[in-house]
């Protein structure tokens, strides 16, 4: 029998499959992420693949933000150009959404106000009302 991790075992003994919509936000989950934090502390934070330990990550991202920024929008831009695969992408870190997108949707209060392009979207006088107070 093959031993798997609590995780593991969650998402394979039916309660949640990797085709549900819900995988993702149990993956993201606080609770999950402060568990698997600990569990990397108890394993006395080893370091992972690329040699770096837990304690080094938050000083490595605030020296290298701006590399591994470039770095996940590539990624993203791969994904979309070359897969061709949709992405779907809920931010409010408005430059990022800017550089990332084809089409930008903006709710307020769960309500359409806004669809477009990059270009449209800020020029928008509903979104300029509801984001920026103008």
């Amino acid at each position: 029998m093959v031993q798997r991790s609590g995780e593991a075992l969650t998402m394979t003994n039916g309660e949640v499959r990797s085709g549900s919509g819900q995988l993702m936000e149990q993956v993201v989950a606080r609770g999950n992420v402060r568990a698997a934090l600990a569990r990397v502390r108890e394993n006395r934070g080893r370091p992972g693949v690329d040699g770096m330990t837990v304690e080094e990550l938050p000083q490595y991202l605030m020296e290298h933000w701006e590399e591994v920024r470039e770095q996940l929008l590539g990624v993203i831009r791969r994904l979309v150009r070359e897969e061709g695969i949709a992405v779907v992408l809920i931010e409010h870190a408005i430059e990022f959404v800017m550089t990332v997108s084809d089409r930008i949707v903006v709710l307020n209060d769960g309500k359409v106000i806004a669809d477009g392009t990059p270009a449209e979207v800020p020029r928008n006088r509903e979104v300029l009302e509801a984001y920026l107070g103008h």
